[in-house]
């Protein structure tokens, strides 16, 4: 056995027998890969494993990328997970242009922007005006709050960011 091999599987080699007759090989530096014949194992055979596991890594992580720019772009445009909500995203969402005058349960006119389906954890839903947010502690996120407008009966309803994470599943912008 060539000693220069010893220097690729020093830390463990796992050699099967395929059934195609072939031979797979793993290492932790080169991860999988197949020969026809044991005597193929050769310093060079170990060299390009490892391209081109460095290779398929190099595209796995550009792949992966690409899927979270898109994953971020259909999230701003479509829905949120609320896992990752905090106040600034309700804020940002506040500080949009208003384009429609609503009359609260009190007759109360006032500015609104976007409706937004809320979807809960017991299922149901509610479409509303996200109105304003309210700065209650800047070191502890989830106590600061966030009024919701009711569309349907105009009620203004509070809710902290902890309260949101517990009892709402999804927030989606509808309009």
């Amino acid at each position: 056995m060539d000693k220069n091999l010893i220097t690729y599987f020093k830390d463990g080699i796992t050699i099967n027998k395929l059934p195609t007759g072939k031979y797979s090989i793993f290492t932790e530096k080169t991860q999988r890969f197949t020969v026809d014949t044991l005597e193929e194992l050769t310093p060079q055979s170990f060299i390009d494993a490892m391209a081109k596991l460095k290779e398929k890594e190099k595209l796995e992580e550009e792949l992966m990328k690409e899927y979270r720019k898109e994953i971020k772009k259909q999230k701003k445009i479509e829905e949120r997970s609320i896992d990752n909500v905090d106040f600034n995203y309700f804020k940002s969402i506040v500080e949009l242009p208003t384009k429609t005058k609503i009359s609260t349960k009190d007759g109360v006119i006032v500015d609104v922007g976007d409706e937004y389906l809320i979807k809960f954890n017991n299922d149901s839903e509610l479409i509303v005006y996200i109105h304003s947010v309210y700065l209650k502690n800047k070191k502890k996120d989830d106590a600061n709050e966030v009024g919701f407008i009711i569309k349907k009966s105009g009620a203004l309803s509070l809710l902290s960011i902890g309260q949101i994470k517990k009892t709402i599943k999804e927030i989606k912008r509808i309009s």
